[in-house]
């Protein structure tokens, strides 16, 4: 009668426990000057956001896939226009990175990499003008410990509608 007594207790607890178990929500949390919302399906995190306590304004928000990866990270000006987008390319941590002006027109893109929270450049970039023409192409490099150099540049003329080629190592540090 005993063992009866004590299945049917684990029985009803283990089912308690598994009614109450948290699948899908969203959790708030406070991290520094931001407010994190955290919404997950099934226990997995799907996506997050984080808000900007003092000015009560959407910095960033993150899309994570079932390993829990991040696969795109939308980055926001202060009136809630896109700064930026970065989108997984290769796992775990490449991503195309494109920059807007808050006019909207691009104002980078290229492809970064994020080791241990420190976003560096890689390969070739382009980067734009206001107006949305080309300004220049800029070759990066990184030692992926803080380190990041430009290996090659070309200007656009835009009058003589031709690119210059410099190579130079300027070394640039720790760059986020």
């Amino acid at each position: 009668m005993k063992i009866e007594k004590l299945v049917s207790l684990v029985f009803v607890s283990s089912f308690l426990l598994l009614s109450c178990g948290k699948k899908d929500r969203i959790e708030k949390r406070q991290v520094n000057d931001f407010i994190v919302e955290s919404v997950f399906k099934n226990d997995t995190l799907i996506s997050s956001k984080s808000i900007n306590k003092k000015t009560n304004t959407l910095e960033y928000d993150f899309a994570y896939n079932k390993k829990g990866l991040i696969t795109k990270v939308n980055e926001y000006y202060k009136n809630g226009k896109i700064k930026t987008i970065s989108t997984l390319d290769k796992e775990p941590y490449y991503y195309l990175d494109i920059g807007y002006y808050l006019n909207g027109n691009i104002e980078h893109e290229g492809s970064i990499s994020y080791i241990k929270q420190t976003k560096y450049r890689i390969g070739w970039w382009i980067f734009y003008n206001k107006n949305g023409t080309v300004n220049s192409m800029v070759e990066f490099d990184n030692d992926g410990k803080g380190n990041e150099w430009v290996v090659q540049k070309k200007e656009a003329n835009a009058e003589e509608k031709k690119c210059s080629t410099t190579a130079q190592t300027i070394k640039l540090n720790n760059l986020k």
